[in-house]
């Protein structure tokens, strides 16, 4: 028998983008202000909302090496398991098995590990376009289609891609209040709940092919928290599952972007 654990991080300073998928509706809207991404942010954020509000595409990111909440409670009995400050820290950097092969030349043991790294098993992305990014771009890893310099940016045009769009707005900010994202682990009914055994996606690159706001959000030492690895198994987040308390103090950017999440001019 197994049981299901509520894996809650949470924290501020967290990057955050949002992606909106913009559709003949959408497009239309953005033309209405002009073209301007900052302007028409909000009315295609709402057109977006009410056609499937969970499928809102908002990739968040944390400190590597940072201190946030680690919470575990039972789904079931909403009963605390666990309750720690915990220090993010990554097994690996990300990179694709033939970087890892060149990496760990003459290091059979390490190769190995990172190959057990990459087998992980991903779990249920639950159908959302963000989860399925994610996914598309993890599997890439192991057949050298995808390398860390452009797993997020893959991640994003597979999530765009899924939800029919060749276009986008971006929406990147540093959240100065706290967020928490939530996963759902299934634990068999003897096992507790080991902090040891969890595990992150870390990415340290530049983005200077690609939009601003990735450039300016992510081009530092971070790990995404729409996926963690909990004892070689990958598991999802999506909109429903994050909450953000209160508005940022810190200023957002914007901008319009194509199917290879650069900027439209």
């Amino acid at each position: 028998m197994a049981k299901t654990v509520r894996v809650e991080l949470s924290g501020s300073g967290f990057k955050r983008i949002t992606m909106l998928p913009l559709n003949e509706e959408s497009i239309n809207t953005l033309k209405d202000h002009d073209m301007n991404a900052e302007e028409a942010f909000s009315d295609v954020w709402d057109q977006v909302w009410s056609e499937d509000a969970g499928q809102l595409m908002d990739y968040i990111f944390a400190h590597a090496y940072s201190e946030i909440g680690l919470d575990v409670i039972d789904d079931d009995t909403d009963e605390e398991l666990y309750s720690e400050d915990y220090e993010i820290n990554p097994s690996y950097g990300l990179m694709s098995l033939e970087d890892a092969e060149e990496n760990y030349e003459g290091d059979e043991e390490g190769l190995a590990d990172y190959r057990t790294y990459l087998d992980s098993e991903c779990t249920d992305d639950y159908g959302l376009y963000i989860c399925n990014g994610i996914k598309q771009a993890w599997f890439g890893l192991k057949k050298n289609e995808v390398y860390g310099a452009d797993f997020i940016p893959v991640a994003m045009q597979k999530s765009l891609a899924a939800s029919g769009a060749q276009q986008a707005l971006l929406m990147g900010i540093e959240e100065s209040e706290q967020i928490t994202t939530s996963f759902y682990i299934q634990l068999p009914d003897e096992d507790e709940f080991d902090p040891s055994k969890l595990d992150f996606i870390n990415i340290d690159e530049d983005y200077g092919d690609y939009s601003d706001v990735l450039q300016e959000l992510l081009a530092e030492d971070l790990v995404t928290l729409n996926a963690i690895i909990y004892d070689g198994i990958i598991y999802f987040a999506g909109h429903d599952m994050i909450d953000i308390s209160d508005d940022s103090d810190e200023e957002p950017i914007f901008d319009y972007v194509d199917e290879n999440i650069s900027h439209v001019e």
